[in-house]
């Protein structure tokens, strides 16, 4: 059998998919080999050629644009998606982006319209393409998980074309790094991640991209007489405490008194379930 090289490209057909070698050890997805497939497209992690076992690290340009994929799975072993190589899949509605992932191509995503939620750029990604998702417009968010922010080629990657574009979560404690880096600061709705503080014994959770605050759990610190927060100071940012979180005070012997802030609007279910001591409550004009 012989060994696969660079210089004598080999072919491979696994699940009505094209692959070439591209070295040794690797293999480029090229594309489907009947025509208009739908449905789930996912991707083998190796592929086998004679005696050798090939890792799946690229997607061709154009190898998948254009089709009826419902959901993709993209393989661990990839590091490269090639330009528009999923471009216009109309009926895509989920993705999920490998661990080792570190190029996304421009117009990779583009026009892939009913790409639904959230979705996670994981922490290798070291490039993004312009227009790499242009017009995702169902997409809610994108989290970038890298420390060190992507190389954004271009200031339309995540622009849509009648709607407001999705909310970037960067990671805790980067979002000055991102928004003076290249181009990120050029993003419109560019977030930290939700962080949390903790005041008299109460968790609030912050979230950057409403300036709000949710009470969410308690800490063994939490006073027999509680006085909810109004608003929580984190650095140059303020957040309006709006809500109490589900079971946020549930089974706290402890707890006697509890005032609600004026600004709280909701409490969630079993907020204060099985509080057996809890003698008074006092309720804001908001709730």
């Amino acid at each position: 059998w012989a060994k696969i090289s660079i210089e004598d490209p080999c072919e491979v057909i696994v699940d009505n998919i094209r692959y070439v070698a591209t070295s040794n050890t690797e293999a480029m997805a090229l594309g489907y080999t009947i025509a208009n497939p739908t449905g789930r497209l996912e991707f083998p992690e190796t592929i086998q050629y004679n005696a050798n076992t090939l890792k799946v690290t690229e997607i061709y340009d154009k190898a998948f644009s254009y089709l009826g994929i419902t959901e993709l799975i993209l393989p661990k072993y990839l590091t490269k998606i090639g330009k528009e190589s999923f471009r216009d899949n109309k009926y895509l509605t989920r993705i999920t982006l490998n661990e080792n992932l570190k190029h996304i191509g421009d117009r990779a995503f583009c026009q892939c319209t009913e790409i639904e939620g959230n979705v996670t750029v994981p922490a290798s990604v070291i490039t993004i393409e312009d227009y790499s998702f242009y017009n995702c417009c169902n997409i809610d968010t994108l989290k970038i998980l890298a420390n060190n922010p992507p190389e954004l080629k271009g200031v339309h990657a995540f622009e849509n074309k009648e709607t407001l574009p999705p909310v970037i979560i960067v990671p805790c404690g980067l979002f000055e790094v991102y928004s003076t880096a290249n181009n990120w600061k050029k993003i419109a709705l560019l977030e930290a991640c939700a962080t949390t503080k903790t005041i008299d014994g109460v968790t609030y959770e912050l979230i950057p991209s409403t300036l709000q605050a949710i009470a969410k759990t308690t800490t063994n610190d939490l006073p027999t007489d509680l006085t909810l927060q109004e608003m929580i100071v984190d650095g140059a940012r303020k957040y309006k405490v709006t809500e109490v979180g589900a079971s946020c005070f549930a089974n706290l012997s402890s707890l006697h008194s509890i005032i609600i802030s004026n600004t709280i609007e909701k409490i969630n279910a079993s907020a204060f379930e099985r509080c057996h001591n809890l003698q008074k409550v006092v309720l804001g004009d908001a709730v």
